[in-house]
């Protein structure tokens, strides 16, 4: 896919109580995202099942780049309504 919504967070150092309840939190916003793209028809986000500070969504076509963009900051407001994270589009460079 062409297309990525990439989300970058933030995050406290690791080993610190901080940090568990931000990545128990990245998780669950894996989690949502996953179920919320899992038909394909929009993008595809596979779950992440360790610690990250970075979750990718990839979007089925430039059409649709806006739609899962606006989709994936809603959900991020409502887990990280602190700004935790900061989304970005990103396009694959051709070979």
């Amino acid at each position: 896919m062409p297309y990525r919504v990439v989300i970058d967070f933030d995050i406290a150092p690791q080993s610190t109580r901080l940090w568990a309840t931000q990545n128990h939190r990245i998780h669950n916003l894996s989690e949502e995202l996953y179920r919320a793209f899992r038909d394909g028809k929009l993008a595809r986000h596979d779950v992440v099942d360790h610690a990250t500070s970075r979750l990718v969504v990839a979007v089925k076509s430039k059409a649709k780049v806006r739609s899962v963009h606006a989709i994936v900051e809603k959900m991020l407001e409502e887990h990280f309504p602190d700004k935790l994270g900061a989304v970005r589009v990103e396009q694959d460079s051709p070979d």
